[in-house]
């Protein structure tokens, strides 16, 4: 799983605001069920603090790759996501 810098500052950010929190809740949001060793990867990867509680939700909407939730931010790392932001940069061409 390659992750850009920006995402990984982005979360390292949301983690240290979080970690005074009592919430401290990561929702993985894919189109199927994620085993252990698939949440695992991906804790290891986005360096998700131990201390906070990773759960993956299922939603067949999600055409591929995943949508994470942190509070009430979300960041989507979907196909589905990727081609509205091109869809977005099209519709700017003259």
């Amino acid at each position: 799983m390659d992750v850009n810098f920006k995402l990984k500052e982005e979360l390292a950010s949301y983690f240290k605001e979080r970690a005074k929190s009592k919430e401290k809740l990561f929702t993985i949001i894919s189109a199927y069920k994620l085993s252990e060793k698939d949440l695992n990867q991906i804790r290891k990867v986005l360096s998700i603090p131990t201390d906070f509680n990773v759960v993956n939700t299922v939603d067949s909407g999600v055409l591929g790759g995943l949508v994470i939730k942190l509070g009430s931010k979300l960041i989507d790392l979907s196909i589905g996501g990727q081609l509205k932001k091109i869809r977005k940069l099209v519709e700017l061409i003259p």
